[in-house]
Protein backbone atom coordinates (compact mmCIF):
# COMPACT_ATOMS: atom_id res chain seq x y z
CA UNK A 1 0.00 0.00 0.00
CA UNK A 2 1.57 3.13 -0.84
CA UNK A 3 -0.68 6.18 0.92
CA UNK A 4 0.24 8.90 -0.73
CA UNK A 5 -1.43 7.83 -4.13
CA UNK A 6 -5.60 7.07 -4.40
CA UNK A 7 -7.01 4.92 -6.93
CA UNK A 8 -5.13 2.54 -6.90
CA UNK A 9 -3.39 3.25 -3.30
CA UNK A 10 -0.32 0.61 -4.60
CA UNK A 11 3.40 1.75 -4.98
CA UNK A 12 3.68 3.40 -8.87
CA UNK A 13 5.35 0.08 -9.81
CA UNK A 14 2.72 -2.34 -9.23
CA UNK A 15 2.53 -5.32 -11.46
CA UNK A 16 -1.62 -5.31 -11.78
CA UNK A 17 -3.56 -3.93 -14.15
CA UNK A 18 -7.20 -2.90 -14.21
CA UNK A 19 -7.90 -3.25 -10.68
CA UNK A 20 -11.64 -2.47 -9.38
CA UNK A 21 -12.39 -0.17 -7.13
CA UNK A 22 -13.98 -1.77 -3.94
CA UNK A 23 -12.03 -3.71 -1.01
CA UNK A 24 -9.58 -6.77 -1.90
CA UNK A 25 -9.94 -9.90 0.46
CA UNK A 26 -6.58 -10.67 2.24
CA UNK A 27 -6.00 -14.19 3.41
CA UNK A 28 -5.06 -12.83 7.34
CA UNK A 29 -7.63 -14.06 9.50
CA UNK A 30 -8.15 -11.69 12.99
CA UNK A 31 -6.11 -13.69 15.10
CA UNK A 32 -9.18 -14.10 17.74
CA UNK A 33 -11.49 -14.49 15.62
CA UNK A 34 -11.27 -16.74 12.57
CA UNK A 35 -14.24 -15.98 11.33
CA UNK A 36 -12.98 -12.67 10.41
CA UNK A 37 -10.30 -11.43 7.63
CA UNK A 38 -8.63 -8.26 6.57
CA UNK A 39 -9.39 -6.76 3.40
CA UNK A 40 -8.25 -3.67 2.00
CA UNK A 41 -10.11 -0.61 -0.06
CA UNK A 42 -7.97 -0.39 -2.36
CA UNK A 43 -8.87 3.27 -3.06
CA UNK A 44 -7.39 4.52 -0.32
CA UNK A 45 -5.40 1.76 0.86
CA UNK A 46 -7.81 1.44 4.16
CA UNK A 47 -7.54 -1.91 6.21
CA UNK A 48 -10.40 -2.83 8.16
CA UNK A 49 -11.72 -6.49 8.36
CA UNK A 50 -15.04 -8.74 7.24
CA UNK A 51 -16.91 -11.83 7.83
CA UNK A 52 -15.35 -13.91 5.72
CA UNK A 53 -18.64 -15.67 5.05
CA UNK A 54 -19.25 -12.13 2.63
CA UNK A 55 -18.99 -13.09 -0.76
CA UNK A 56 -18.80 -9.30 -2.28
CA UNK A 57 -15.27 -8.05 -2.51
CA UNK A 58 -12.11 -8.60 -5.32
CA UNK A 59 -8.97 -11.05 -4.92
CA UNK A 60 -6.12 -10.34 -6.12
CA UNK A 61 -3.79 -13.01 -7.10
CA UNK A 62 -0.66 -13.23 -5.65
CA UNK A 63 2.34 -15.24 -5.28
CA UNK A 64 5.45 -14.80 -3.03
CA UNK A 65 8.86 -15.40 -4.74
CA UNK A 66 11.14 -17.64 -3.09
CA UNK A 67 14.49 -16.67 -3.30
CA UNK A 68 17.91 -18.46 -3.41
Amino acid sequence: IDFSRRDPALPIDHLFLNIPSGYHWSSTTLENCSSLAWIVYIESGTTCYENIKNRAGYVLPVRSLKHN
